[in-house]
């Protein structure tokens, strides 16, 4: 099980597509080789947060993907994957091109995952999800966890509090992560937005402006020097598709914004919070200098 899964939110469906050739049904290899990826490819360790230890660890799960002789037969089409044990999909025509004609899952199979931090073995993560299909799509629906992806994502809120609490914005990002956990990926952006707006109107500190778009803002932010210039550039379509996820997306169009959209907002706590450390590195070692260079004169 994938590091993205486990911190997904409640409810988040990961969707491949199923084909159709005549009366057989099938996966071509591109989406075989992904849903084998989503389940580990045969790997039992991964990194992920680990709560309990406030540390990033290694994890060992319970459960993970085999595939017996070729997982694809000549790079087209998927052959057999099994996984905790169970079949999600079989048909074994040897030499011949591989159609999925009969599914063996059931419509709602549920299962758990449980992975388990490798310095310790009382700290773990229990993950609920249930595999169904319909003639156009293989789902995998996450439907509960303990640990919360809130509970998991909640230290990066930490990470960042004192450059949040500058742009009164804790709060909203919190806010951020507990939508996510519950699979509301609307309000997730919405809170997300906010931050991003907190952010931009207080690193202005009242700038003298030719209008109050947003454009303009950052415009401004990008000539001070104020964002983070490896992706500055991304600012107006990354408030762009925020203000779109909330008006005109649906939820799981929202949930795939999410993960990048984030990660710019983080981008830019990480280069606040590294600029004001280098400040503080500065003063101290001018500050130190001057008194050695006073001392030994």
């Amino acid at each position: 099980m994938n590091d993205d899964f486990i911190k997904a939110p409640i409810y988040c469906n990961y969707r491949w597509p199923i084909e159709k050739k005549d009366d057989q049904y099938y996966i071509n290899a591109e989406n075989s080789k992904e849903i084998i990826m989503f389940f580990g490819n045969g790997k039992d360790k991964l990194r992920s947060f680990c709560v309990l230890c406030n540390n990033e660890e290694s994890f060992t799960t319970d459960s993970k993907l085999t595939f017996e002789r070729n997982g694809i037969l000549n790079n087209k089409y998927l052959y057999k994957i099994n996984y905790g044990g169970y079949d999600l999909f079989y048909k074994y025509l040897p030499g011949k091109e591989i159609y999925l004609n009969d599914f063996e899952i059931k419509k709602a199979y549920l299962k758990l995952v449980t992975i388990t931090c490798n310095y310790d073995a009382n700290h773990y993560y229990v993950i609920y999800y249930k595999l169904s299909h319909t003639e156009n799509e293989f789902i995998i629906t996450k439907i509960g966890q303990n640990i919360s992806p809130y509970e998991i994502g909640l230290p990066k809120v930490k990470k960042f509090e004192k450059q949040l609490k500058k742009f009164d914005a804790v709060d909203d990002y919190k806010k951020v992560h507990i939508h996510r956990a519950y699979g509301d990926n609307i309000a997730a952006l919405l809170y997300l937005r906010r931050v991003f707006e907190k952010m931009t109107n207080k690193l202005l500190d009242g700038a003298d402006l030719s209008d109050n778009r947003f454009e303009t803002k950052i415009k401004k932010l990008r000539e001070d020097k104020k964002l983070n210039p490896q992706v500055d550039n991304l600012a107006k379509p990354v408030y762009e598709l925020l203000s779109k996820g909330i008006h005109e997306l649906n939820n799981d169009e929202c949930n795939e914004l999410f993960q990048s959209l984030n990660l710019f907002i983080e981008m830019q706590l990480i280069y606040i919070k590294t600029e004001k450390e280098k400040e503080q590195t500065l003063i101290e070692l001018k500050n130190d200098i001057s008194q050695k260079h006073s001392k030994l004169k």
